[in-house]
């Protein structure tokens, strides 16, 4: 077999590792006529991308999920999106804002570095864009009479966009098996607080939507589906998704009195939390008298998600958590624990629906310098309480087993 016939699809694959993802964006099957609604036939032969991620985590969306498709033909580029919302009566009303003060979707494309191409469109289907920029977010420049287009529609639990983009405008047709990079954001206003405000289909390492360099790949690719294959190729672009979704962190059998005997690594000397300091030496205390626990605010002006870092000065071995929210009335609804392995964040477990004033969590041992604890929702308060007790303890393996 020759060499390149064996290191083409080895290199397509590393290519979409890089960027962290890929969509393979295929000829239309048919035309579209744009109304928002994403009914045509057209639509079903292309695959549905979803899997967006809290902008600046690792984690999914899990109340307000998107979902997109993109074809092309010889004149232009075609995107639909359609995005999960349980409060469409609230959605925010344009009244002259810019789109991203309201429910809106941000398209990001490249062809290539350093110039890349922004277009919004508002949940009521106003276009903003597209801007040119070159390099950064401050090189902006809007584009007259560009060619795009763009509608919006409404259903039950959802809203979508479909948007033309000419190749004019992006400096000319691609060919089958091009390779250009992109990312669609989404800004949902009506979620603000909830920690789901800003989603995002590419990875950012920051809430900043323009930083093109961590934006997913699309590969253009010369061929029509059919409905059968479409269904085929959405199923293994969203299986790491589907797979976070079904997998709940088991509930441990531990008991707070095997804690009560165990060393919390959060009294170690040296220990620190950012961006909070509790006390000098300790992060917080084991055991506080009666009214002198160690407390994190949250001040309800604040932006969700939080997060609380605990960070020692060499690394420990760990395998459980357990936290003391700040009351009954008062615990943390929705929350997750990332863990460094030298390099970055990585997801040890998520929780959602909580209601219990204390968790307890086990996992499969990790040796870190730092845990991170996000808090994504919370109960709305003036003045509320984030976390009362961050424990962490590395326990024989008979008595934590996750």
């Amino acid at each position: 077999m020759p060499l390149e016939t064996t290191l083409c699809p080895i290199l397509l694959v590393l290519a979409g590792w890089l960027w962290g993802g890929e969509y393979p964006c295929h000829r239309l099957s048919s035309p579209v006529t744009l109304d928002g609604k994403l009914d045509e036939a057209c639509w079903r032969t292309l695959p549905g991308q979803t899997g967006f991620r809290i902008a600046a985590t690792e984690r999914y969306a899990t109340v307000r999920q998107s979902t997109f498709r993109m074809g092309w033909d010889d004149s232009a580029l075609y995107v639909g999106a359609e995005f999960h919302e349980p409060e469409m009566g609230k959605l925010t009303p344009g009244e002259g804002k810019p789109t991203f003060f309201q429910d809106s979707v941000e398209i990001f494309l490249l062809r290539k570095e350093p110039v890349y191409f922004r277009l919004a469109v508002s949940a009521e289907g106003k276009l903003e864009g597209p801007t040119r920029y070159v390099g950064d977010m401050h090189s902006g420049r809007d584009v007259a009479e560009s060619g795009c287009e763009a509608r919006a529609a409404r259903g039950e639990k959802t809203w979508s966009v479909e948007v033309r983009v000419p190749f004019t405008l992006l400096g000319g047709r691609p060919s089958a098996n091009d390779v250009w990079r992109g990312n669609l954001c989404r800004v949902a206003r009506v979620a603000a607080g909830t920690g789901e405000e800003l989603t995002t289909w590419s990875y950012l390492p920051r809430a900043h939507f323009h930083e093109y360099a961590q934006y997913n790949s699309i590969r253009f690719v010369g061929k029509s589906l059919t409905e059968a294959e479409a269904g085929a190729v959405s199923r293994q672009l969203n299986a790491d998704f589907a797979a976070a979704r079904a997998k709940r962190p088991a509930e441990p059998p531990v008991k707070p009195e095997v804690l009560a005997a165990a060393e919390n690594l959060c009294t170690r000397k040296g220990v620190h939390t950012y961006p909070f300091h509790f006390g000098t030496e300790h992060v917080l205390r084991k055991e506080s008298p009666p009214g002198e626990d160690e407390k994190v605010w949250h001040f309800p002006g604040g932006q969700l998600p939080i997060a609380v870092i605990v960070a020692w000065p060499e690394p420990v071995a760990c395998n459980t958590i357990a936290f003391r929210w700040f009351s009954k009335k008062e615990p943390a609804e929705h929350y997750g624990v990332e863990w460094w392995d030298g390099m970055g964040y990585r997801l040890l477990f998520e929780k959602e629906d909580n209601a219990a004033d204390v968790s307890i969590h086990t996992f499969e041992p990790v040796r870190t310098s730092r845990l991170r604890l996000t808090i994504f929702r919370m109960p709305v308060r003036y003045y509320c309480g984030l976390v009362r007790l961050f424990q962490v303890y590395e326990l024989p393996a008979k008595e934590a087993k996750p």
